[in-house]
């Protein structure tokens, strides 16, 4: 009987020389004889555009080179977008590999239906609990539209689940529950509890929102739709202080941020509600 024993995740944006390739290579040593190790590599694309170079070309000799997986025991899995597979031409070997991999192409609304509710199916609440079929309908068809709704997707069903109302009813659109989502991080330090009641103080809802404008170009007017979003580096955005510092990883757990690597603030943000600047103007 083979049990799967390490499982190591990693984000090539977060790559570094020393201790993560020590981590990588201590995978093989030492293993039971019935384990099976499985590294994911997410994101491989950022090596071309995050990690520094000869970090990049060491860690691709690594994975060339391993031993067969006889001697490894290690499945390996790659996520790469299909659009940079051209930066793989230089590197035969990968590019071979790469050739052979599973193409996955943006899901239908009916393959999103099935992915909707699969989770839910395996857990151990498959027997209490159940979606209503036109929301998970509306859901998929609402996803469907483009791929990039995926995380929306995500984020509302997070919220539906959290809060426990799996009924159409509890639905109106993608983006609400993003909203809704970043109004509870920033009234609440208890925010991912079903029903948070630790109320932030004032001053403390203002300063996180500050910081979060500070990702947005506001117009002069008061025409909210032509706000528009804006990309700082991470020390401009913290200015160097602890406790911005601090907010920033707070909010960027909270899914609200996305930093994309160590010297750069969010690639991707979730914009404050029209509540939130409209309050902010009118402070």
């Amino acid at each position: 009987m083979m049990r799967c024993g390490a499982s190591y995740s990693s984000r090539p944006s977060r790559f570094r020389r020393t201790r993560s390739q020590k981590n990588l290579e201590g995978l093989f040593q030492d293993n039971p004889p019935n384990q099976i190790n499985l590294l994911i590599l997410d994101q491989f694309e950022e090596f071309f555009t995050q990690s520094p170079q000869a970090a990049r070309e060491q860690f691709f000799a690594w994975l060339v080179n391993l031993p067969p997986f006889a001697k490894t025991r290690t499945h390996i899995i790659a996520t790469m977008r299909a659009d940079y597979l051209p930066e793989l031409f230089n590197h035969s070997a990968l590019y071979d590999i790469a050739k052979r991999g599973v193409d996955l192409r943006a899901m239908n609304a009916t393959e999103l239906n099935a992915a909707i509710q699969q989770p839910l199916r395996a857990s151990p609440y498959a027997k209490e609990k159940r979606f209503d079929p036109a929301l998970v309908d509306k859901l998929a068809e609402d996803a469907a539209q483009d791929a990039a709704y995926l995380p929306l997707l995500q984020v509302t069903l997070q919220e539906l689940w959290r809060k426990g109302f799996l009924k159409l009813e509890a639905y109106t659109n993608l983006t609400d529950a993003i909203e809704q989502r970043a109004d509870q991080v920033l009234e609440f330090s208890d925010f991912d509890d079903a029903v948070p009641d630790e109320k932030r103080e004032p001053a403390q809802q203002t300063a996180r929102l500050n910081l979060l404008l500070d990702l947005v170009d506001v117009s002069a007017d008061d025409d909210i739709h032509r706000d528009v979003r804006k990309q700082l580096a991470k020390t401009e955005l913290t200015r160097g202080e602890i406790t911005r510092t601090r907010w920033v990883d707070e909010l960027a757990a909270a899914r609200l941020l996305r930093i994309q690597n160590q010297d750069r603030a969010p690639r991707h943000w979730n914009k404050p509600s029209a509540k939130q600047i409209c309050a902010h103007r009118n402070s």
